[in-house]
């Protein structure tokens, strides 16, 4: 990948509160840099990719190299490094012309392995989430007003997440998904469920839970 330049330059130096620390050997020359403008950013070996604080770590992802290197992820994801944070995210950029498959995979992989995965349109928006989540946590250290709004933002889209994973199973809508989550009220209880549970929700039934069931159960495709 060629080298972009910023319109704020990096400087290497240890982990500060002040910015968002870039792992310079994965991450140099990545074009997404020159759209981080409201926070800012500095090299630092971090485990991570973006590491926004030290209980907050971003892995990046753009579909178009996942297509072509679609193990790099599982064994990025599933790194002991990797796995240090409190909170763990993957960042995908989907930048392919048909990405529902490998979506859907990203989705059952992140939510096996207890990541959270946020997926862009592009590269800017890719740079907006990280800047909206590192000025999220420094409202938390200085009690900004705003703090409520932006985790409500957070959890509804985390929400319409759960809801588009679990609408892959066939013959289950949004509508459906939507209800049996509201049932078990989190992805973990949903997955843990047993068929008989699940064929007593409205939506779903003794035909479309073994559907459900094996969709959640579905390993992850090398």
């Amino acid at each position: 990948m060629a080298s972009t330049s910023t319109s704020m330059p990096p400087v290497t130096r240890n982990v500060s509160a002040s910015g968002v620390v870039i792992n310079r050997k994965r991450q140099q020359g990545n074009p997404l840099l020159q759209y981080i403008r409201l926070v800012r950013y500095e090299w630092g070996e971090v485990s991570c990719d973006i590491e926004i604080d030290s209980t907050i770590g971003i892995v990046f992802l753009a579909l178009a190299y996942h297509k072509l290197h679609n193990q790099y992820i599982h064994t990025r994801l599933t790194g002991k490094a990797e796995n240090k944070y409190a909170t763990k995210i993957l960042l995908v950029v989907d930048n392919v012309t048909e990405s529902r498959h490998s979506l859907r995979e990203l989705s059952l992989l992140c939510f096996r392995m207890e990541w959270t995965l946020i997926v862009a349109k592009g590269i800017e928006e890719a740079a907006e989430y990280i800047e909206s989540i590192k000025l999220v946590e420094s409202k938390e250290h200085t009690g900004g007003n705003k703090k409520k709004d932006v985790r409500d933002d957070e959890r509804s889209q985390l929400g319409e997440e759960a809801v588009r994973l679990v609408s892959g199973a066939r013959g289950v809508t949004k509508s459906d998904a939507k209800r049996v989550l509201a049932s078990f009220g989190t992805l973990k209880r949903l997955a843990d469920a047993k068929e008989t549970d699940l064929g007593l929700c409205q939506g779903i039934g003794p035909i479309r839970a073994p559907n459900l069931v094996a969709y959640l159960n579905t390993p992850f495709t090398s």
